[in-house]
């Protein structure tokens, strides 16, 4: 019996010292008439699947995602994108204006926390575009 307390007590001690896992997301949502094309360039190149996003009028792009273990809800990451001297973001539109929002800028950017997951979501209308 006295085996099967002490199992028990470290078992629930190990349980008690997990944490939760987050998932952090940064996505463009395209709300404009145009299509964007985002290019990231440089080592520390955040994009989730190219160096190359694009992103059609009315569809929403992934560009970065990380599951981060044993962590809290309160962990956070900021949602502007992190960029070194070396790197560079590119963006193109159907009609050649400028987006003049800024993928850099925490400000730029939506957040949204629910569960376990940190969602950053940038945002494109046609007023961001000139």
């Amino acid at each position: 019996m006295l085996k099967i307390l002490a199992l028990l007590s470290v078992a629930l001690f190990f349980f008690a010292c997990q944490g939760e896992e987050t998932v952090f997301i940064k996505q463009i949502k395209n709300d404009s008439s145009q299509q964007c094309t985002f290019y990231f360039f440089g080592p520390n190149n955040t994009a989730l699947f190219s160096d190359t996003v694009i992103v059609a009028a009315g569809t929403t792009e992934k560009i970065y995602s990380y599951f981060e273990e044993n962590s809290s809800i309160n962990a956070n990451q900021s949602c502007g994108i992190y960029t070194d001297q070396d790197d560079t973001i590119s963006v193109e539109t159907t009609s050649g204006g400028k987006l003049i929002k800024s993928l850099y800028a925490d400000q730029d950017w939506e957040y949204l926390s629910y569960n376990n997951e940190q969602i950053c979501t940038f945002v494109i209308t046609d007023g961001d575009i000139q």
